[in-house]
């Protein structure tokens, strides 16, 4: 084999490589216009928890909610428009998403990971 054929193997598995991680990554980004619309249907309300259990919200009525991380936290409000519901707790604002399954998720790299409601 000589340079000029391993030059195109790498070249054409480069561009394989290339199509199979965007093809693999739209599939696994936001919420389809579908999932997205169902979401917005879902009315946020009760406990909603993060998988290691150190972080809370509580929606309650009249707009009112409860934020609590290692047991600290306070009162705050909230409004819900579409998927995405706005919490605004000691002057601090969050924007967290709905997704179909009625779970939510805080902005990306924060410790809001996809949270849960709490069975009750």
């Amino acid at each position: 084999m000589n340079c000029t054929s391993n030059r195109g193997v790498v070249l054409m598995m480069t561009a394989l490589l290339a199509v199979l991680i965007l093809a693999v990554t739209g599939c696994t980004g936001s919420p389809s216009a579908g999932a997205a619309d169902k979401a917005a249907n879902l009315k946020v309300e009760g406990t909603y928890t993060n998988p290691e259990g150190n972080a809370s919200v509580e929606f309650m009525a009249g707009g009112k909610a409860h934020f609590s991380f290692h047991g600290v936290g306070g009162d705050g409000t909230f409004k819900q428009a579409g998927n995405k519901v706005t919490f605004a707790f000691d002057g601090e604002v969050i924007v967290f998403t709905v997704y179909e399954d009625g779970s939510l998720t805080g902005p990306p790299d924060t410790f809001m990971t996809r949270m849960k409601k709490k069975k009750e």
